[in-house]
């Protein structure tokens, strides 16, 4: 086991995709922590049987992601519980808010996306980064979204502009803490299915675009949340020892540059 009792705190984990990654820490060997905003114990508790039923210890922690002693009072918690903190997973989900242009964003809405997002992936880094420092190792991964990466049809523009953020935090954040023997490294994960927050979207869309859209990917398909866990487990090892301040694609090759521009027809005759 990669991780074996280790300890992991992991963010924004009651959904099908947080549950993936808790699972995919926990069967290398991790117990677990996990947090979630208030109104979703029934997954929490789920997601906490099931790591039982392999054997790990895992406890659950509602609490508000904007406050910071919430947040440095379940990392102590944690400490406390299990002796360590080696991991620290931060999920960053924003809002459920669609596409808006800038002119009819309203401020709070802006606010919102930045203290859910930024403020709380700042308040979950400084509490853990302390025990880390102590320990002279500890590894901090941010799942982000390939949107942080480019221009988004569907995203709204102040989760666009949180995600490119989590990028520039995590160099940062490494740069300080690489003489810790602390990694820091983001994912950039593309669309996940189940659990991407578009998935209503995509059901119901028509055949034409849903092809259309998975044409953009050179792998034909979205991830799978155990793909996108069995990254974070990969960082959060011994096996990614040297590799700090970077952000991980995982998005099936969807923004890798093709030059020049070929046709689907072009590409069926280069097979």
């Amino acid at each position: 086991m990669k991780l074996k009792d280790q300890v992991a705190l992991l963010t924004h984990c009651g959904n099908p995709l947080g549950q993936a990654i808790a699972f995919s820490l926990g069967e290398e060997g991790a117990n677990l922590c996990l947090c979630e905003l208030p109104g979703k114990s029934s997954a929490l508790r789920e997601t906490v049987q099931e790591l039982e039923k392999i054997g790990k210890q895992a406890i659950e922690k509602e609490l508000d992601i904007t406050d910071k002693h919430q947040i440095q009072k379940a990392v102590e918690e944690t400490f406390k519980h299990f002796g360590r903190l080696d991991i620290l997973v931060n999920i960053v989900v924003g809002p459920a808010t669609y596409h808006r242009f800038m002119e009819n964003l309203p401020i709070a809405d802006w606010d919102r996306a930045m203290a859910i997002m930024l403020r709380g992936a700042f308040f979950y880094s400084q509490a853990a980064s302390k025990f880390m420092k102590d320990q002279k190792r500890g590894k901090i991964i941010y799942l982000s979204s390939r949107d942080g990466r480019t221009a988004a049809e569907l995203t709204d523009f102040a989760e666009v502009t949180a995600q490119a953020g989590i990028f520039g935090f995590t160099r940062q954040l490494a740069h300080q803490l690489g003489p810790y023997g602390i990694n820091v490294n983001a994912i950039a994960a593309g669309i996940v299915l189940p659990g991407w927050r578009w998935e209503k979207a995509w059901m119901d869309l028509d055949e034409e675009n849903k092809n259309a859209l998975l044409r953009q990917i050179p792998l034909r398909r979205f991830a799978r949340p155990g793909e996108i866990g069995r990254v974070v487990v990969f960082l959060a090892s011994d096996d990614a020892s040297y590799i700090t301040g970077a952000t991980i694609d995982v998005n099936g090759g969807q923004l890798m540059p093709i030059f020049p521009p070929r046709s689907e027809t072009l590409a069926e005759v280069s097979k």
